[in-house]
């Protein structure tokens, strides 16, 4: 069963973030794999999109940069159901900068 605490207080997540700043980016994403796991559950977007954000950014750092930009992309949907801003843009910035560093710029470009 998924905790009541905000994602950002799940065990799981803080391990995944304590392993992302010391740049252990594969133990990050086992970490917040689960903690997304266990959100899901809930199926409040609001919980899900921290923790899918954060495990964009691991798959990123470590070479995956096709399951960053799955991660992105489903963040962004799940911001249709709670309108974030902030998070849109850092998001589509994430994205954009996996695109670039696979060369798939004029593949999404307009």
């Amino acid at each position: 069963m998924a905790s009541s605490l905000p994602p950002e207080q799940s065990d799981q997540f803080r391990q995944g973030m304590i392993f992302m700043h010391r740049g252990q980016y594969e133990k990050a994403q086992r970490c917040l794999s689960g903690a997304l796991d266990e959100e899901r559950q809930t199926g409040d977007p609001s919980r899900i999109i921290p923790i899918l954000l954060n495990l964009g950014n691991a798959s990123a750092s470590s070479g995956n940069r096709h399951h960053a930009a799955e991660c992105y992309r489903e963040v962004l949907a799940l911001l249709k159901l709670c309108p974030d801003n902030k998070t849109a843009g850092e998001t589509l910035v994430n994205l954009g900068n996996t695109f670039r560093e696979n060369n798939d710029i004029e593949r999404y470009a307009g």
